[in-house]
């Protein structure tokens, strides 16, 4: 039997919904380090897939909203009053949070005034992603997607909008091989050429590697929103793909789990899930299979309507309760009842943001600057302009190398390399580290992390030579550190009374560069951190264990 057209503006499709609110929940755990829990939960952390597929859910719902190809003529002053209305109140509101919590408190001198001002107007204006304006730093860091969203609001959206109806004179077969194509490209562009720093809320602006990087993201959603656009084409034509993919839903949903799964065990990158996320939600268009019931459920709709709060709300959410209101010690993010209610608090107060402040905030802004005037060619051709404009800032953004490079403060890492020292250490060192002396550097944690950019993709047989000491006493004669490399384990050094110094070379295996091959993230966890003062040496409360003094990326025979 035929399948009738979608009902012309409908604007919902429940388990579309759903899967937002689990992209979103999935994002705020995955920052939350729920994997601190149990390694078990590894396979949870797919959270920059998860923005992948926010934006293909963007382009296909946004088509939907607009009804693509069955209106011809976009009210381009109204639709952006809206699309402004629903992501702007929030993020500002989350950027206001985020100035006293994370910008403030490094204004140190006149140069860091000078940097923040900067990322500030940049971040007011939505504009910090695009790599020829921006320099991605965002104090709210999930809000970088925000920034890509009105790129692709702005330029992306009109062109698609007024191309959807030539779109049907494509066969779907090669409809789904483009869409498949664009989110694989999104995946392996992510993997080879980006540098992750980019998005942090950190004071120093640095030249990330490669150049492309700071391009990625805003790429990473153009090819994203042309996904969704090309399935939802299937989508209004009830064509084959449509039938397929709809009644195969759950093979897709579980396909996607599998890529979890083995990304867990570094059998590959979650990143390749984005291949099936174009047939996954046009598969959910429907409430047929179990998947769509499931995301379409009362409770799991509800966290989708609210996934925008979650989405934009929890990081600072995490640095009030952490940081600010230091409620939570660090050791709760592995302490099942306190993340437990890290995690149901973030829920309550993201739930009351979209009740309170999101809606309410949307309306005004809506009823303020919207128009009812009838649609006329003024509104076409302000269409068409966005849509050329867009057109010649991507070329722009591709081709010109002017405005696009930061001052180069850290650069990536070579072969050789220092990494312990200097303003090396300063830009690679993450948590659990005290503060670099003439000698080295303690750790001053149970746990602690180095994040080491590549200069070049790493080969077989690169090694990593480790020199440093272990903070032992009569009252605490032996400590060990164990290190991984990409959270794959490379190998235990083990400090004694009698030979407390220690110096070796860990092979990393080439399967730890699957998910981040243009990255190094070193973790090093002391099973019997103490500090002098529990000791009674001294009034020094650190937590120390490993004190690092020397470490370098050496070739396979283990020579610098």
């Amino acid at each position: 039997m035929a399948e009738s057209p979608p009902p012309v503006g409908k604007h919902e499709i429940r388990p579309l919904t759903g899967l937002r609110g689990v992209a979103a929940l999935s994002v705020a755990l995955g920052h939350l380090q729920i994997a601190r829990l149990t390694p078990v939960l590894t396979f949870m952390l797919w959270k920059n897939a998860a923005v992948d597929l926010f934006f293909c859910l963007s382009g296909f719902t946004l088509c939907l909203a607009y009804q693509a190809g069955a209106s011809r003529q976009l009210r381009f002053g109204d639709y952006l009053v809206a699309r402004i209305a629903r992501v702007y109140p929030l993020y500002i509101l989350s950027l206001a949070v985020s100035v006293m919590m994370v910008a403030t408190p490094v204004l140190y001198n006149e140069e860091d005034k000078r940097v923040v001002i900067g990322d500030l107007i940049r971040q007011l204006t939505m504009t910090n992603a695009w790599p020829f304006i921006g320099s991605g730093i965002h104090w709210n860091f999930p809000a970088w997607s925000i920034s890509v969203e009105f790129f692709c609001y702005l330029f992306a959206f009109p062109a698609i909008f007024y191309l959807t109806g030539a779109l049907g004179r494509i066969p779907w077969p090669v409809r789904a091989v483009l869409a498949v194509a664009a989110m694989a490209g999104s995946a392996v562009l992510f993997l080879t050429e980006y540098d992750q720093r980019i998005i942090g809320a950190g004071r120093s602006q640095y030249t990330a590697f490669p150049e492309i990087a700071y391009a990625v993201n805003l790429i990473r959603g153009v090819l994203g929103f042309l996904a969704g656009w090309l399935v939802y084409r299937s989508y209004l034509a009830r064509d084959a793909l449509w039938r397929w993919a709809s009644r195969w839903a759950d093979l897709s949903a579980c396909a996607a789990i599998v890529v979890l799964i083995a990304a867990a065990f570094h059998l590959m990158p979650n990143q390749y899930m984005l291949a099936i996320f174009p047939l996954l939600v046009l598969g959910l268009t429907t409430e047929r299979s179990l998947t769509g019931r499931f995301l379409a459920w009362g409770p799991v709709h509800y966290l989708g309507r609210i996934s925008y709060s979650i989405y934009i709300i929890h990081f600072v959410w995490f640095i009030f309760i952490h940081h600010t209101l230091n409620i939570l010690p660090g050791a709760a993010l592995g302490d099942p009842l306190q993340f437990t209610a890290l995690i149901a608090g973030l829920l309550l107060v993201s739930a009351l943001s979209y009740h309170l402040l999101e809606m309410p905030l949307r309306r005004v802004v809506r009823e303020l600057f919207g128009s009812r005037r009838p649609i006329g060619r003024r509104h076409i051709r302000v269409s068409r302009i966005a849509t050329v404009a867009g057109f010649l800032v991507v070329v722009f953004m591709l081709t010109s190398r002017s405005g696009v490079l930061r001052p180069i403060l850290y650069p990536a890492v070579a072969l050789g390399q220092e990494i312990a020292a200097g303003p090396t250490f300063r830009s690679v060192a993450r948590d659990g580290w005290s503060y670099p002396e003439k000698w080295g550097v303690w750790t001053k944690d149970r746990r602690a992390t180095l994040q080491i950019p590549l200069a070049a993709m790493p080969t077989a047989g690169l090694r990593l030579s480790v020199k440093g000491v272990f903070f032992v006493q009569p009252d605490h004669e032996t400590v060990s550190a164990s290190f991984s490399a990409n959270g794959v384990p490379i190998g235990i050094l083990k400090g004694t009374l009698a030979a407390s110094a220690a110096e070796t070379v860990f092979d990393i295996p080439q399967a730890a560069f699957a998910a981040l091959p243009r990255e190094l993230n070193v973790t090093i966890v002391v099973d019997k951190p103490v500090s002098p003062h529990a000791l009674k040496l001294s009034d020094d409360r650190r937590a120390l264990g490993f004190g690092l003094q020397s470490m370098r990326l050496v070739d396979g025979g283990g020579v610098p």
